[in-house]
């Protein structure tokens, strides 16, 4: 891991492996609050992140030896902690309800679209974008001929400049016609490389890579459930 960190995810994965528990979101959100704040030069140094994680996350294991005491709970302790268990776990189920009411709300209006719903549109531009590539070839393979001779205006300007005879229009002509095809392979060998950078799971933001990423695992899950 590099003294510099880059962003939030990488934040996370190096404050993990050094034993401090706290979620990627609640990281990304204080660093927009102004809690942890980055280099001049940009990025975050691993002192600076250690020094967050010590003022705002706690440890996954609590290494003080104040707590080297074995953890004891007597019976009615026991029945108070099956108590508190079920009132966090009726808590949390009150949470996840009202995140999805709020959630349901938002589709509603039209603020959340589906991931699948995304890549669909997506896939449907990808389509009448490549359509409309192969299709420029065809459509312009002449009028790009006619630039280098495939015309006769073009042609006598050709035969001028090679000080050739004026009579010589028509083989011209029917030479740089000839070439659309060579063109038009040309072009098509070349769509796909031109493509690449915009193919599906080639994502821009590292917002969209992450909820990319999330749809991903969560769809591996459930096949295996």
């Amino acid at each position: 891991m590099s003294d510099v960190l880059k962003n939030a995810n990488q934040i996370h994965q190096y404050l993990h492996t050094q034993g401090w528990r706290g979620s990627y979101n609640k990281i990304r959100a204080d660093i927009d609050r102004g809690l942890l704040t980055p280099r001049r030069g940009g990025g975050f140094t691993t002192h600076s992140a250690e020094s967050y994680a010590r003022a705002h996350l706690t440890r996954t294991v609590d290494t003080n030896p104040a707590q080297d005491t074995p953890l004891f709970k007597a019976p009615d302790e026991e029945m108070q902690g099956v108590a508190e268990r079920r009132a966090l776990a009726h808590a949390k189920k009150l949470e996840v309800q009202e995140l999805r009411e709020k959630i349901k709300l938002q589709k509603d209006m039209g603020q959340l679209v589906e991931t699948a719903t995304v890549e669909a549109e997506l896939a449907a531009r990808a389509k009448a974008f490549r359509l409309g590539l192969e299709s420029f070839a065809l459509d312009a393979s002449e009028r790009v001929a006619a630039i280098f001779g495939g015309e006769e205006e073009t042609a006598r300007k050709l035969l001028a400049a090679l000080d050739l005879d004026a009579t010589l229009v028509p083989v011209v002509i029917d030479f740089s016609l000839s070439c659309t095809p060579r063109f038009r392979e040309l072009w098509a060998e070349m769509i796909q490389d031109f493509l690449d950078p915009y193919a599906s799971e080639t994502w821009w933001t590292e917002e969209m890579q992450n909820a990319w990423e999330l749809r991903k695992k969560t769809e591996q899950e459930a096949s295996h459930d």
